[in-house]
C-alpha cells in the first residue's frame, strides 16, 4: 500500500480507536475517505472511555450506566467538546469562552452536579436549598424544610438523571432526623426535588455524611447510623470498628466503605476500609473486617511526619478533605497551609488510587503534592468530581499584578511533573476576587463559579 487511503476501513478504525481524543478529531479533519469512519458509534463509544480511564478527564456522560443508548451525535457532541475543554485548560493560560451572572440567596453555601448545567444551593444556617440551572440563570427547584442543614462532600450521581443528596433536620452536630433529597434532571425543562425524612434520630455527627442509591447514614463517637431511606424503616444503630480519626470523609463503594482521615501535625494521613458495610436488606449487620492503610506525606521541606512535627515552630491551617470515587485515580486531596521559619506555605495532596477488583478495596499508591510557596495565601479552593483538577483562589500578597488571582492545578500520574499548575484567565467576568466567598468547578463541563456574600454569582465557562 502506499497511502492510508488504501487502508481497509475496518482496520483504519481499530486503528483510530487507539487514538486519544485529540489525535482523533485531527485525522478525521485530513480528508474525506478517512472522515468516513466517524460515521461508526463504537469509534465514539471507545474515545469517551478512553478520555475517562485513561487520560482521567471526567465528561458529562462519566455517570450515564449504558452509554450505547444514546445517539451517535451526542457521543460525537461529548467528545469534542471534552476535546477543547482539555486543550483550553492544559494550555499555559486557561481562557473563558462563555461568562454569565447569576444572582442567588446571599449567604448560602453551594455545589455543583458535575456533567450537568445545574448548581445547589443551601443555607449556610439551614432550613432552605435550591436547583439552578446555570446557563438559563434561574431557579428551576426549591425545597423548604425547617432545621434544614447539609454536611456532605459530593453528591451521589450514581444514577443517571438524579443526584442523591443527604442532609439533616438538627442543629449544628446533633442529628434529629435525616432527610435523603432526590434532584431528578432527566428531563432537563422540569427538574424536580423530593426528599424523605427519617424517624427520630437524637444522636451527634462526626464528620460528613454519607448515601448511596441504597442507604444513608453518618458515623457518631463510637457508633454508625444507617437508614434506607424508607420513611417507614427504622433508624438503625450500632457500635463500629473504626478508629478515631482526624478530619473523617467517608466515601461508600458497593457495599464497602472507606474512611478518610487527613492526618495532623504529628500524624500521616490514612484510609480505613470497611467491608460488609450495612445495606439494604442488612442494616443490623455488623462489619467484620477492617483494615486500615498508612499514606506517608512527603514535604520537600521535611522528610516524614516525625521530622515535621519536631521542627514546626508556627502556626497551620486546615482545609476541609475532598474524597472522590477513585475511578480517575485520585481517592482524596488535602489541603493546609504552614507558618514555616517565616514564610506562608501551602500544600496540596493528590492521594491516588484505583477501585480493585477483589475484596481488597482500593489500592492506594503515595501521595503527590504541590507546594505553593509564595507569600500569597490559599484564600479558597475547590476539587472537581474526579480529583484531578483542583481550582486555587490565591489572596493578595507578592503577587506581581497585586490583586488575587485563580490558579488550577491538575494532577496526571502519567505525566513528569505529575502535578501542573496554570493562572487562570476570568475575562471580563465583573466578580472581583477578592469579596469570592465560596466557588466551584465543574469539571465534566469546564465550569467555575464563584460567589460573593451578596449573592452574585460568576458563571466560566472554559469548554
Amino acid at each position: 500500500m502506499s497511502s492510508i487511503l488504501e487502508v481497509p476501513e475496518d482496520i483504519l478504525l481499530e486503528l483510530a480507536k487507539d487514538l486519544n481524543v485529540a489525535d482523533l478529531i485531527s485525522l478525521l479533519s485530513t480528508c474525506r475517505v478517512i472522515r468516513k469512519i466517524e460515521l461508526h458509534k463504537s469509534l465514539w463509544l471507545d474515545s469517551l472511555v478512553r478520555i475517562r480511564e485513561v487520560e482521567r478527564q471526567p465528561h458529562p456522560l462519566s455517570n450515564t450506566q449504558n452509554l450505547t443508548t444514546l445517539s451517535l451525535k451526542r457521543l460525537q457532541h461529548t467528545a469534542q467538546q471534552v476535546n477543547r475543554l482539555m486543550k483550553n485548560w492544559r494550555s499555559d493560560n486557561p481562557r473563558p469562552t462563555r461568562i454569565a451572572q447569576l444572582s442567588v440567596e446571599p449567604n448560602h453555601g453551594f455545589f455543583c452536579l458535575t456533567g450537568t448545567p445545574f448548581i445547589v444551593t443551601h443555607a449556610d444556617a439551614g432550613g432552605s436549598m435550591s436547583c439552578w440551572d446555570i446557563l438559563d440563570g434561574k431557579r428551576v427547584t426549591h425545597l423548604e424544610i425547617p432545621g434544614l442543614f447539609v454536611r456532605m462532600g459530593v453528591p451521589c450521581m450514581e444514577e443517571d438523571g438524579g443526584a442523591l443528596i443527604c442532609a439533616a433536620i438538627g442543629i449544628d452536630l446533633h442529628v434529629e432526623r435525616l432527610v435523603a433529597i432526590c434532584i431528578d434532571y432527566r428531563d432537563g425543562a422540569r427538574v424536580s426535588i423530593s426528599h424523605v425524612v427519617s424517624p427520630v434520630v437524637n444522636e451527634r455527627c462526626r464528620g460528613s455524611f454519607f448515601i448511596t442509591p441504597q442507604v444513608a447514614g453518618f458515623f457518631g463517637p463510637g457508633y454508625v447510623i444507617t437508614w434506607s431511606m424508607n420513611p417507614n424503616a427504622n433508624v438503625v444503630k450500632q457500635p463500629h470498628l473504626v478508629r478515631h480519626i482526624l478530619g473523617p470523609s467517608y466515601f461508600p463503594v458497593g457495599q464497602s466503605i472507606y474512611m478518610f482521615s487527613r492526618g495532623s501535625i504529628g500524624a500521616n494521613a490514612s484510609v480505613q476500609y470497611l467491608s460488609s458495610f450495612p445495606h439494604v436488606g442488612n442494616l443490623d449487620a455488623t462489619p467484620k473486617s477492617m483494615t486500615t492503610t498508612v499514606i506517608p506525606t512527603r514535604y520537600s521541606f521535611a522528610s516524614n511526619q516525625r521530622e515535621l512535627r519536631n521542627m514546626f515552630s508556627g502556626a497551620m491551617a486546615w482545609h476541609e478533605s475532598h474524597v472522590c470515587s477513585p475511578r480517575h485515580g485520585v481517592f482524596a486531596v488535602t489541603s493546609r497551609s504552614f507558618t514555616w521559619e517565616g514564610s506562608r506555605i501551602s500544600v496540596i495532596h493528590f492521594w491516588q488510587g484505583e477501585i480493585a477488583t477483589s475484596d481488597t478495596g482500593t489500592v492506594l499508591r503515595p501521595g503527590q503534592s504541590y507546594h505553593h510557596e509564595q507569600r500569597d495565601d490559599i484564600k479558597l479552593w475547590a476539587v472537581g468530581h474526579a480529583g484531578t483538577y483542583v481550582l486555587l483562589l490565591v489572596d493578595v500578597g507578592s503577587s506581581s499584578d497585586g490583586a488575587a488571582y485563580l490558579r488550577l492545578l491538575h494532577f496526571s500520574s502519567t505525566q513528569i511533573p505529575p502535578i501542573t499548575f496554570r493562572k487562570v484567565d476570568i475575562g471580563d467576568a465583573t466578580t472581583r476576587l477578592e469579596c469570592v466567598s465560596w466557588m466551584a468547578l465543574n469539571d465534566a463541563l469546564g465550569i467555575i463559579s464563584l460567589l460573593d456574600a451578596e449573592g452574585n454569582m460568576s458563571i466560566i465557562s472554559y469548554a
